[in-house]
């Protein structure tokens, strides 16, 4: 897989992003960043297939249960208490999801 992502194509590529965030999606904000950063380039082609992939993995992982995203700010102010190093990462991971979308 990071094979694909140093010496593949842009296809290649942006198969590999969508495939890795989909594996674990807790964990994988750099690589969605990453095809947030293809979907911008002025290629076309390349921005299409970045754009498709970026609308399944919203439609499919990152936004299954149709809730509205909140902003780390707003969970900051409705968590009861300090919440835990766990807590803070899916907070901070709804926050990237809410800036990507």
């Amino acid at each position: 897989m990071q094979t694909m992502l140093k010496q593949g194509t842009q296809n290649d590529r942006i198969s590999a992003l969508s495939l890795l965030v989909k594996r674990d999606p807790m964990r994988s904000t750099a690589y969605l960043e990453s095809l947030l950063a293809i979907a911008g380039k002025k290629n076309r082609k390349t921005t299409d297939g970045a754009i498709n992939a970026l609308k399944d993995l919203f439609l499919t992982v990152l936004l299954p249960n149709k809730t509205q995203l909140r902003s780390f700010t707003q969970m900051l102010r409705l968590s009861p208490g300090k919440p835990t190093a766990e807590q803070t990462h899916e907070m901070y991971v709804e926050h990237t999801c809410k800036q990507a979308y």
